[in-house]
């Protein structure tokens, strides 16, 4: 596994995104979300935000189940 963290962040998620990296040194964000039919368009529409504001690559996954 990979070694992983997390704290309770603003709730605008582009926002919680920033504060967590102004704490923490990430290589790359990874935004994760339930099934494409229900928030899919949710997370994509934020990683797009995301690359656009962020100096670092942004990984938008869809989780099922």
């Amino acid at each position: 596994g990979i070694p992983s963290s997390g704290i309770v962040g603003d709730a605008d998620p582009l926002m919680a995104i920033e504060d967590a990296l102004s704490i923490y040194d990430a290589d790359e964000v990874v935004i994760a979300v339930g099934a494409r039919d229900r928030t899919g368009w949710l997370g994509e529409k934020l990683a797009q935000r995301a690359r656009a504001r962020l100096g670092i690559p942004v990984r938008h996954m869809v989780v099922d189940g």
